[in-house]
């Protein structure tokens, strides 16, 4: 078992444990501009203290994250 509390970042799948996201979302999110995540081989790293930043400035608003055809909210919760 690996010791994640300390790890600098946050796998995808993380990401989506947090936000109540699924797969498919949290890759979508990961391609978006402002989005801290980093590609490390065939894998995105979300660094934990850039990622923070990101939802305090994106808390309870819509995100973009399909090309104008459906938005995603990001809530405290963390809902789809």
């Amino acid at each position: 078992m690996t010791d994640n509390y300390h790890k600098n970042t946050y796998t995808p799948r993380e990401i989506g444990e947090l936000l109540k996201l699924g797969r498919n979302k949290v890759y979508l999110l990961c391609a978006l501009d402002d989005f801290p995540a980093d590609k490390k081989s065939n894998e995105y790293e979300i660094d934990k203290v850039l990622f923070g930043r990101w939802l305090n400035r994106h808390m309870g608003k819509n995100i973009d994250i399909n090309n104008n055809k459906k938005q995603s909210s990001i809530s405290s919760k963390g809902s789809e």
